[in-house]
C-alpha cells in the first residue's frame, strides 16, 4: 500500500519519508477490536486539533466552505427539516462555516448553539458565518454574488449587508462553546435539531460523543448526522502505512450502525462512495448520510 503521511502542519508527503514515518508515528496502537480507531488518547487528539486549525486559519483563510454545499446535496436538499420549526438548534464542531447557514433557510430556527473548540479563532476567519450574536443564513441570487466577492475582499462590508437584506432568515446565537464534544455541558433547553456533519474522525472517545448527543437532544428531536462509513478491516491495514494528523478516529460502520439503530427511527438514509486519489494515493471510503428522530 503507497505511504501517505499528513503532520499537524498539513504538510503532504507520500516519498521516502513518508514511507519511514509509520515506523514511529502511526495509529495502530489504537485499534479496537472489531470497531476500528474508537478511541484516542488527549496528545493524540491535541495533533488532529492542531491541523485543524492549520487547515482553515492558515491554508484555508481564504476558503470560503467545507463542502457544505455537496453534503446540502446528498442530504437531498435538507428536505426533511424543509418548512419546520424549531425552537433551539444545536450544531457540534461547527467549523467557521457552519450546515445550520444552509439548514436555516428552509426552515424557522428561533435560536441555536454552536460548539467547537476552535470556535473563537474561526470567529476571525473571513468567511464566518457567525458572530457571538447571529448566525447567517446562506442565500440564494445576491447572496451568491455577494459572498464570493465582497465578503472576501471586505467581510465586515458582507456581514452587514447579510444582516439588513436577509434579517428574517438570521438566527439569533443562544451560545458559543469552545469545547470538544466530550466535554459539553448539559444543554438548556434541549436541542430539537441537532446538527453533526463529517465531525466523528475529529474527535477522541467515540462512546462519549454519542452520550452526549443522546443528553443534548431532547425526545423527538431531529438529528441530521453524516461522518466516514469506515470498514474496520480496511482501517487495521491501512494505519500500517499511511498517518493523517487531523483525523484520530476511524470508527468502523457497525459502530454507528448499532448507536443510530438503538436511539433512532430514520426518516433518511444514504450510503455515498466517494473515490478519489490525494497525491497519488487512493483515499476512497464510504460515507452515511443519516436523518432520524430520537426515540
Amino acid at each position: 500500500m503507497k505511504p501517505l503521511h499528513i503532520d499537524e502542519e498539513v504538510t503532504i508527503r507520500t516519498d521516502e519519508d513518508a514511507r519511514r514515518a509509520p515506523e514511529t508515528e502511526n495509529d495502530a496502537a489504537y485499534i479496537s477490536e472489531k470497531s476500528g480507531i474508537t478511541h484516542v488518547p488527549l496528545e493524540r487528539w491535541q495533533k488532529a486539533q492542531k491541523a485543524e486549525r492549520n487547515h482553515w486559519m492558515v491554508r484555508g483563510r481564504h476558503v470560503a466552505n467545507d463542502r457544505n454545499d455537496q453534503h446540502m446535496a446528498m442530504f437531498d436538499g435538507y428536505a426533511a427539516p424543509r418548512g419546520r420549526r424549531f425552537t433551539h438548534a444545536l450544531e457540534l464542531s461547527c467549523g467557521p462555516f457552519t450546515n445550520l447557514s444552509l439548514i436555516g433557510q428552509l426552515c424557522q430556527i428561533e435560536s441555536v448553539s454552536l460548539l467547537d473548540l476552535l470556535i473563537e479563532s474561526y470567529l476571525s476567519h473571513k468567511f464566518c458565518n457567525y458572530t457571538r450574536e447571529r448566525l447567517y443564513t446562506r442565500r440564494g441570487g445576491l447572496d451568491a454574488w455577494l459572498r464570493p466577492v465582497l465578503g472576501r475582499v471586505w467581510p465586515a462590508a458582507y456581514r452587514f449587508l447579510a444582516r439588513e437584506l436577509f434579517p428574517s432568515h438570521n438566527m439569533s446565537v443562544r451560545q458559543l462553546l469552545a469545547l470538544p464534544i466530550e466535554q459539553m455541558p448539559e444543554i438548556e433547553p434541549a436541542a430539537d435539531l441537532l446538527v453533526i456533519i463529517n465531525v466523528i474522525e475529529h474527535c477522541y472517545d467515540i462512546q462519549a460523543v454519542f452520550r452526549n448527543i443522546l443528553a443534548a437532544l431532547d425526545r423527538g428531536g431531529l438529528l441530521v448526522f453524516h461522518d466516514r462509513y469506515y470498514d474496520h478491516e480496511q482501517v487495521s491495514q491501512t494505519v500500517l502505512s499511511q498517518y493523517d494528523a487531523a483525523h484520530p478516529l476511524k470508527v468502523d460502520r457497525c459502530v454507528l450502525d448499532g448507536f443510530l439503530q438503538t436511539h433512532f427511527d430514520p426518516i433518511y438514509q444514504r450510503i455515498v462512495p466517494e473515490r478519489f486519489t490525494l497525491e497519488g494515493v487512493d483515499f476512497s471510503f464510504d460515507t452515511l448520510y443519516y436523518i432520524g428522530y430520537k426515540r
